[in-house]
């Protein structure tokens, strides 16, 4: 017996039900060509890729607030975990930009930390931002 988990993140402009479709096409070869195989699969976890366009009012609007507040280096790309925005954006139709203090590597580990300096800054960059984006 063996049981494989297979941790998949989908990027912007993959299909969840044509990745799983491939997997199925895959398994059901095997069951053909290999005797006595046996195979099942089971998605435990989906959720969509979502990507925001860098012309999106609060993508501009992010950037333009963390260079009010004296950040120099911006950059703007994907992540490859997943966040609410993976719910939300779709549901709402509302671009997403994920910002957040401290390192994305400490997320969720057993002694999770955010250093308070970096808190502040962050809550500084919500409310400008905020201010921002309600004019």
């Amino acid at each position: 017996r063996c049981i494989l988990t297979i941790d998949f993140r989908l990027v912007p402009g993959q299909d969840p039900q044509e990745i799983t479709a491939k997997v199925e096409d895959i398994l059901a070869r095997l069951r053909t060509d290999v005797p006595n195989f046996q195979a099942e699969l089971k998605v435990i976890n989906e959720r969509v890729p979502v990507e925001s366009k860098s012309e999106e009012a609060i993508i501009k609007a992010a950037l333009q607030v963390k260079k009010a507040l004296g950040h120099k280096d911006l950059d703007i790309y994907g992540v490859n975990y997943y966040t609410d925005a993976s719910i939300f954006v779709p549901a709402t139709r509302v671009p997403a930009v994920i910002i957040g203090p401290g390192p994305a590597g400490q997320a969720h580990q057993p002694d999770e930390y955010v250093e308070i300096e970096k808190l502040l800054e962050a809550v500084k960059f919500y409310i400008a931002l905020s201010m921002e984006m309600l004019g």
